[in-house]
């Protein structure tokens, strides 16, 4: 029995089983497959033509619940290659995108006609209908930016001046390589490509794609196995540095760009150069320019440089153009600067920028290039290619080759004009092409002016790069070549519509043909490089209807190339042909297929959009801004805040009108109404004379953005803001919002407070915090035991805040009590200040003025003898704000922006001043900023600045003073700014830790750095990194360095040399260490260049540098040819020489002068360096004479005056002798000492070294 019953329930399951198959298999066998592929053909002789290699397929499902999806696949087929292997794909799963929809994303095509069957199981199979597809890899090139912008020709990019990184990408689908041309550089750069084809270029980062500040011709040509596409854009590239651009040679008879395609060609030796220059403001400044001048140079030319200001009196400067000027940078008009040229068929034309500043480092610079040719010689001077023939002048249209860069030749025949001089009509012009040893002989057109006009035609060409040469009269130097990139694929040209046209207006905008018929929209368009055998096999596809193209639709007999295609109606030549209108409301796509032998060679899509019936209407929510600091309520539409103020933003489409309505009531209750309206028929602006009660609210709206005014709002109650946009016809969209005002008695805006447990607690790093309280309608604000604190109003927002210094926090918690005091209430508040006290960044202490500090956990050490003050950095003003109750500030910067404080926000303009002006040093400490504060001439004259002055304290660098605008560090680079700074009465001993991981033998390539306000050695005031060396403590890892004065310090280690240094059979450690310590300079950008001659001024500088001299130049100069703004040698200073004079080191010559740039003897440089030592000199010269003899072979040579000071120099093992040569026979040395011969920079550095190693400032 119990047998029978399982046989039963097994027949049972049998039958169940049989019964759920019966139902798929009869819907297939109706007709009804459970598959069905959407959007793309499923008969075999109709594929869908597809031009992107991989396309997203959506397939209709039916009776297929969600956990059969995953098991769907599918398997492609290419017919035309490899018939019968299909090839099944298991990985990319579908997604479920509708109800009884999945789509499969990014399925990959291969070249030809793919077939592709979806199915579902495994023993039991459920296939779709193949589709099926054939795909034609043709390629474009789209959406061309620079750093995410447009690239739009003769425009500057980037157009954010900060950014110092550079893209340049594009799409081009199906290409196999993208590479791009860029004018002057010989070699293709190829693109980085992805997948999605997308490309990416880097410029700038090698020397592959390096572009050139100012003008810039760029060509991409995306290529695959049988396709390639091109385009060239024109821009200005914006480095950050200045230059030149739009510049032209004016010849009188015209004008030739020197960046341009084709190259430029001269036939005169004379010619103006006309142009712009962009040159950048200094930063924080918005009239005074980083550069002060430019030289314009002509390599063999007469003169062969000529210099232009853009700022000062005197010569006139270049005159700014406001229009294309910005916050940023100024524009200036070169003007016409006259240009002598040499007979060199190849020019060369140099412009150099110079800052003024005495800053080291690469002056910016322009080299460009272009061609003389002498009319009397034959010569190739141009050659345009013939596009056709003007309608109106009936000549035709010419375009200039480029020698080079690419020159795509896109259909053949082609004509070609060649233009030349000195070739008589008899003679010949032959244009030779790829390896063809012939040539093809060229036509006499006719005199063109001074000029020979020639005709060639070009044809039988195979596809690819060859480059042509024009020779005149079988004379090579004559000659021209021209790198040509040949393609014959076939493309459209659309005349009368265009890739995302918007139709707006149906009467105006609607496209019509000409000759048309009437009314009718007709797309019309030229086809390029396809046989006319094959314009009925040309198919247009729109918004999914298809045509053919047939003989009517080519009406114009002069334009046979020339379709015209009306696309009123889906008539009997579309299909479907359900008569329906073609052309709808919204996105309309139009594709077209132009095909060679059957096979689909070229895929052009447009989208053309129609909006002839816009509904104004707002796009999202309409918010109030911040939004954090407005509340949500239950109530649609309505926030509640304690905010004093609110703005808006919102968007809304299709409005010719928008209008803000406040409402909100007075302090007596009474109904206030204001408003704003703007409409696109006055351009959104706002009105000269408006309304009464109309206010302006609506800052940008032109753009259908909504960006308000802040609005001010009652200190309590609720006001109602009210939105409507409208159309011409009418039609209005309203919003409303409501503002609930809910005030605080007090805000604390610095610093940020951080809500931790029961209390409001700040971290800072310093021993004091400055403090910024809001307090709205309140009186006075009191701390502790203070005075009341009167508001001050802050110019960034115009409102009134608190503001108040606490000092003398210890380490840890501190409790920071107030009181908030309006009329006779009063709100007690607190908070509390965690100060960490941690020797990092960001970490700052105010300290008042003593003998001895030692801060941040023993890395910086200061010292002042006793009885030092500040004061005036004006020794002679009769003010000189002498005071020990200052305060300084000491602080550990940010390397990159200078900022101690992090509340503030970074300035990368602070980056451009904080830059190692070398290029040889590296940071080995932290960043340390000393400040004593600043303080005006005048400032006695007014109470509360004279208490500011005798009892404040120092700034932080980027320091925001609520009397004044913002004052970052940068910004204080003038004499004004020199004199206003406090500076100690005596010189202070600053010591400063620096890497423990550098050797102890490495002390000679450590040194210090400090940035601040002072006179270069033009005299010229300026804000830079001054090298002051520095005494080693090689164990402790420290540098001790003398200071006069405040501002940014920093350890640095020399990392890098010159190569005639490293190079030097003797000095090379010897130079290195002078260079690292700042007492010597390199003579030339790259070279130290250490044999040449000292000169007197500079070994005067060097002097006074290793002696440590105080500077002494005040009033009136002792030497007629050392003065203040006359050098142009940054090897040595005015300043060390008037010092060096002034302390009876250097004596000047007849006529008070001192003739700096002359070469010092050896001689005299022994008399200056007994003066500075103070050496115990010989009185009787005669003695001194008898000494040397015995010393040196040619001590009669030595001058009287000098015999004295070299053998004391001798004597202290400053100056060494000159081995002589040994004779035949002779074995025992011999030495000179040269007197007359002139000291070399490399033995005054060795002569310097012996000092300061005897002065023990350099170890022995």
């Amino acid at each position: 029995m119990k047998r029978l019953t399982n046989r039963a329930v097994s027949f049972a399951v049998i039958v169940a089983l049989l019964v759920s198959m019966i139902v798929p298999f009869s819907a297939m066998a109706a007709g009804g497959s459970l598959m069905k592929v959407k959007g793309y053909s499923t008969a075999a002789a109709t594929p869908t033509p597809v031009t992107s290699e991989t396309v997203n397929i959506s397939v209709e499902i039916d009776n297929i619940d969600d956990a059969q999806i995953s098991s769907i696949y599918y398997e492609i087929e290419n017919v035309t290659t490899s018939p019968g292997s299909p090839v099944e794909n298991k990985s990319n799963k579908g997604m479920k995108t509708g109800p009884y929809e999945v789509t499969f994303n990014s399925v990959k095509l291969s070249a030809g006609t793919n077939k592709i069957t979806f199915t579902m199981g495994d023993v039991t199979k459920i296939s779709s209908q193949p589709a099926y597809l054939t795909f034609t890899p043709t390629t474009n090139i789209t959406d061309l930016k620079f750093n995410d912008v447009p690239i739009d020709d003769g425009q500057m990019y980037p157009k954010d001046p900060t950014q110092t990184a550079y893209v340049i990408t594009g799409k081009s689908p199906n290409a196999t390589t993208v590479q791009g041309y860029l004018l002057g550089q010989a070699n293709p750069i190829t693109a980085f490509r992805s997948n999605n084809g997308d490309f990416t270029f880097i410029p700038n980062r090698n020397t592959d794609f390096n572009m050139q500040a100012g003008d810039n011709i760029f060509k991409v040509v995306a290529s695959n196995n049988t396709n390639t596409y091109n385009t060239t854009k024109k821009f200005i590239f914006n480095n950050g540095k200045p230059f030149l651009f739009n510049g032209a040679l004016d010849t009188g008879s015209g004008k030739q760009k020197l960046v341009n395609d084709p190259f430029p060609q001269l036939n005169q030796t004379t010619a103006n150069l006309t142009g712009k220059m962009k040159v950048d403001l200094a930063p924080g400044s918005s009239t005074v320019t980083q550069y002060v001048y430019a030289d314009i140079t002509v390599v063999g030319g007469s003169p062969a440089t000529q210099r232009v200001y853009f700022s000062g009196t005197t010569p006139a400067p270049l005159t700014e153009i406001p229009a294309e000027s910005t916050s940023t940078y100024k524009v200036f008009d070169l003007g016409s600067i006259p240009l002598t040229l040499p007979t060199n068929r190849n020019q060369t034309l140099i412009v150099t920028f110079y800052t003024g500043s005495g800053l080291v480092g690469q002056a910016p610079q322009q080299t460009f290039t272009f061609n003389y040719f002498d009319p009397a010689a034959p010569y190739v001077t141009k050659v345009t290619k013939d596009l056709g023939t003007d309608p109106v002048t009936t000549q035709p249209v010419e375009v200039a080759l480029n020698q080079n860069g690419d020159n795509e030749i896109s259909e053949l025949p082609s004509t070609f004009y060649i233009y030349t001089t000195g070739v008589d009509p008899a003679g010949n012009v032959k244009a030779f092409i790829g390896g063809d040893t012939t040539g093809i002989a060229a036509t006499y057109v006719g005199p063109d002016g001074t000029q020979q006009k020639w005709k060639v035609q070009v044809n039988g060409i195979r596809d690819g790069r060859a480059i042509m040469s024009i020779v005149p009269n079988g004379i090579t130097n004559g000659k021209l070549d021209f790198p040509l990139v040949i393609t014959s694929t076939p493309y459209i040209i659309p005349v009368n519509f265009y890739n995302n046209m918007v139709i707006k207006n149906a009467a105006l905008e609607t496209p019509y043909c000409t000759p048309g018929t009437g009314g009718t929209p007709c797309l019309q368009a030229k086809i390029m490089n396809l046989p006319e055998a094959e314009y009925a096999n040309v198919e247009v596809s729109v918004n999914g209807y298809v045509t053919k193209l047939v003989a009517g639709d080519f009406r114009d007999t002069n334009a046979k190339s020339t379709f015209m295609l009306d696309v009123s109606k889906a008539d009997t030549r579309w299909l479907p042909n359900d008569n329906k209108d073609l052309l709808n409301e919204g996105r309309n796509t139009v594709k077209i297929n132009l095909r060679l032998n059957g096979a689909v060679v070229t895929t052009v899509q447009y989208e053309i959009f129609k909006f002839t019936l816009p509904t104004p209407a707002f796009v999202g929510d309409i918010l109030p801004s911040p939004l954090e600091k407005f509340t949500k309520a239950q109530t649609p539409d309505k926030y509640a805040t304690n905010a004093n103020s609110v703005s808006f933003v919102g968007n809304f489409v299709n409005a010719d009108s928008i209008k803000m309505t406040v409402r909100k009531k007075d302090a007596l209750g009474n109904p206030v109404v204001t408003f704003d309206a703007r409409d696109s028929g006055t351009g959104w602006n706002y009105p000269a004379a408006p309304a009464n009660g109309q206010q302006n609210y609506l800052n940008s709206v032109g753009t259908g953005a909504i960006n308000t005014a802040s609005i001010p709002l009652p200190f309590t109650g609720d006001v109602v803001f009210e939105f409507m946009v409208s159309n011409k016809t009418g039609i209005t969209e309203t919003r409303s919002i409501t503002i609930s005002r809910e005030p605080v008695p007090y805000r604390v805006i610095e610093p940020i407070l951080v809500r931790s447990g029961k209390d409001d607690v700040a971290t800072i790093n310093g021993n004091f915090v400055d403090i910024k309280l809001e307090a709205e309608n309140a009186d006075s604000v009191s701390f502790g035991k203070d005075a009341n604190i009167l508001s001050k109003i802050d110019p960034s927002d115009n409102k009134p805040y608190f503001y108040y210094r606490y000092e003398n926090l210890k380490a840890g918690r501190n409790t920071i009590s107030f009181t908030v005091n309006r009329g006779k209430d009063s709100s007690k508040g607190s908070f509390v200040v965690n100060n960490v006290n941690t020797a990092v960044e960001g970490a700052q202490m105010l300290m008042p003025l003593q003998n001895k500090y030692k801060l941040f956990e023993g890395e910086l050490e200061l010292s002042f003898p006793t009885n030092t003050k500040l004061m005036r950095n004006e020794p002679t003003a009769t003010n000189q704000y002498l005071t020990g109750d200052r305060k300084l500030l000491f602080g550990l910067a940010n390397v990159k922006d200078g900022r101690v404080n992090k509340a503030y926000n970074t300035d990368y303009s602070a980056t451009f001043f904080l830059q190692e002006p070398t290029g040889k040093f590296r940071p080995a400490s932290k960043l340390f900023w000393i400040n004593g504060g600043a303080v005006g001439q005048d400032d006695y004259l007014d109470k509360d600045k004279l208490k500011e002055a005798l009892t404040g304290s120092g700034r932080d660098p980027y320091n925001i003073d609520v009397n004044n605008a913002n004052v970052r560090f940068y910004q204080k680079n003038n004499e004004n700014d020199l004199k206003n700074s406090f500076v100690p009465t005596k010189r202070g001993e600053l010591t400063l830790k620096y890497d423990d991981s550098i050797r102890q033998d490495s002390w000679k390539y450590v040194t210090v750095y400090q940035m601040d306000i002072y006179e270069d050695y033009r005299g010229m005031t300026t804000l830079a990194w001054k090298n002051i060396g520095g005494e080693v403590d090689p164990k402790k890892n420290t540098i001790t360095v003398p200071i006069d004065h405040f501002g940014y310090f920093q350890v640095m280690y020399m990392y890098d040399s010159f190569n005639d240094i490293t190079s030097h059979e003797w000095g090379r450690d010897t130079l290195d260490t002078l260079y690292s310590k700042g007492f010597m300079l390199n003579k030339l950008q790259s070279l130290f260049v250490p044999n040449e001659s000292i000169t007197r001024g500079e070994f005067a500088t060097l002097l006074v540098k290793a002696f440590d001299l105080p500077l002494q130049y005040s009033g009136n100069l002792t030497f007629s040819d050392v003065q203040k703004f006359a050098s142009t040698n940054p090897l040595y200073d005015y300043k060390y020489i008037e010092t060096a004079a002034r302390v009876g080191i250097a004596r000047g010559n007849a006529g008070g002068r001192f003739k700096p740039d002359e070469a010092i003897t050896r001689q005299d440089a022994a008399v200056m360096i007994a003066r500075a030592a103070e050496l115990k000199v010989n009185s009787d010269s005669n003695k001194s004479l008898d000494s040397l003899q015995k010393q040196f072979t040619d001590a009669k040579d030595i001058d009287i005056y000098a015999l004295p000071a070299v053998e004391a120099v001798y004597k202290a093992k400053f100056i060494e002798g000159i081995e002589n040569v040994l004779l035949s026979g002779q074995k025992k040395k011999t030495y000179r000492f040269d007197p007359l011969q002139n000291f070399t920079r490399v033995q005054a550095a060795a002569v310097m070294e012996r000092i300061l190693k005897q002065q023990k400032k350099f170890p022995k």
